[in-house]
């Protein structure tokens, strides 16, 4: 089982493209994601991918509990602000899509990602679409080995952060 975190559930996309990916692969998928601010029905109504049922299926889950979205996936939505929500697992990767650091900069610190090492396995990776140099040191300052990549999606960069294993 993969056991992916994301912070910042927003229009769904991550988790309906992890969801497609893991379908016929043999391998599970338990997905949580965090979000403070909801994406309303209505605008997810209007994004492109909504004609795809896993899609609305994704967004008509309910929020705080986890529902197997598909044979292969399992979605827990989570109505909270990463500052305050306790975790009680550990993940093998997390996608960290907060609104951006200018935004939001309090979920952008050393202190909010040594909480996102705790909960990495060892090996384990953080993706984000931010590749501030302020979001990297703050990254390395809470342990991680930071490598900036090709963007995707129209960004220029991106990163991928590791939490080593332990010596």
């Amino acid at each position: 089982t993969l056991r992916i975190f994301e912070m910042g559930f927003g229009s769904g996309l991550n988790a309906w493209l992890t969801a497609r990916a893991a379908a016929g692969t043999g391998r599970r998928v338990e997905y949580v994601a965090l979000e403070h601010y909801p994406v309303a029905m209505e605008t997810v109504q209007g994004l492109g991918y909504a004609a795809d049922p896993l899609f609305v299926a994704l967004h008509q889950a309910p929020w705080n509990e986890a529902v197997p979205a598909t044979e292969s996936f399992s979605l827990k939505k989570v109505a909270a602000s990463l500052l305050n929500y306790r975790f009680d697992t550990t993940f093998d990767l997390v996608y960290f899509d907060a609104f951006a650091p200018d935004t939001q900069p309090e979920l952008w610190t050393a202190d909010v990602f040594r909480r996102i090492f705790d909960i990495l396995s060892e090996g384990g990776l953080l993706v984000t679409y931010s590749a501030k140099g302020t979001v990297k040191r703050n990254l390395r300052e809470a342990g991680f080995d930071v490598k900036r990549l090709p963007g995707a999606l129209g960004k220029r960069h991106m990163v991928r952060a590791v939490r080593p294993p332990v010596e």
